[in-house]
């Protein structure tokens, strides 16, 4: 009796262990899975909640500064306007010159050009080791060097065109007449005193005697000076993603509807005023 009571206590103990058992890995511990993964997720979500808080409180201090920005950035759009408008600088410099008191005897342009861009160090290094690489090496069989071309050309992405790829320049020269101070006061009024962004490139002064007036030139006396100014004015013309981003806004704004046509390339600014021409 005692023998058979103690195998009964012997299964009872076992199946509540098994119990025990089978409610820890079937429902205590899927259970406390779920509630770490819970935590974790907690986690992670209040971390992105205080990333984006940031971003929002960012975004607001800018925005609160956004009137500033435009600002600038029409300051900028003056310094480097998107057209040449070379009439309307003409004026400008006519009427600076008549405030410094000294005469403009020639103002000249020439054929606009692109600035060249600075290429980045990393790109120029990159460049030099795979031309390095090349003379080393020498060059592959035909066939095995068309297909390399070929295939650097199909795998060649089209890179995006940045501000400074489309920086044009007009040379510009400037020859004006007066006394050294004054001619000095004008050439700093060309340099920061407009709002058109003047480029020096180089500078010339020929000291004058004292000669009566004639055509095209007044009178000078001893001390004054014929200052040479050379240098170039700054034109950003529009990329062809703003252009077709205008022409679709005015499309929608007028009939609602987009157009598909591509934009024409942006055609450099023209110069082929007279320069002995008198001023408007």
């Amino acid at each position: 009796m005692a023998a058979k009571a103690r195998t009964w206590v012997a299964l009872a103990v076992v199946a509540a262990l098994a119990v025990m058992a089978g409610g820890w890995f079937f429902l205590i511990s899927p259970k406390m899975t779920q509630a770490a993964d819970t935590r974790e997720s907690v986690s992670d979500a209040e971390m992105r909640t205080t990333m984006l808080m940031t971003q929002l409180a960012t975004l607001k201090k800018q925005f609160a500064d956004l009137d500033t920005y435009k600002a600038q950035l029409a300051e900028l759009q003056a310094q480097i306007p998107a057209t040449d408008d070379m009439a309307e600088y003409r004026r400008a410099l006519a009427a600076d010159a008549a405030a410094a008191g000294v005469t403009i005897l020639t103002i000249t342009t020439a054929t606009p050009i692109l600035v060249p861009a600075a290429v980045p160090a990393a790109a120029a290094t990159a460049a030099a080791d795979a031309t390095a690489t090349d003379a080393t090496t020498g060059t592959a069989s035909d066939g095995s060097a068309s297909d390399t071309g070929a295939s650097t050309t199909a795998d060649a992405t089209p890179a995006p065109v940045s501000a400074a790829s489309r920086l044009v320049g007009v040379p510009l020269s400037i020859t004006v007449l007066g006394e050294y101070s004054k001619a000095m006061a004008f050439l700093s009024t060309l340099q920061t005193g407009v709002d058109r962004l003047f480029v020096l490139g180089s500078l010339s002064s020929t000291a004058q005697t004292e000669t009566p007036e004639s055509p095209g030139r007044p009178a000078t006396a001893a001390g004054d000076v014929q200052l040479g100014i050379d240098g170039y004015v700054l034109v950003l013309p529009p990329s062809a993603t703003d252009t077709a981003a205008g022409s679709a806004a005015d499309a929608a704004a007028g009939d609602g509807t987009t157009s598909d046509a591509q934009p024409e390339a942006t055609p450099l600014p023209s110069s082929q005023r007279n320069p002995f021409a008198p001023l408007p």
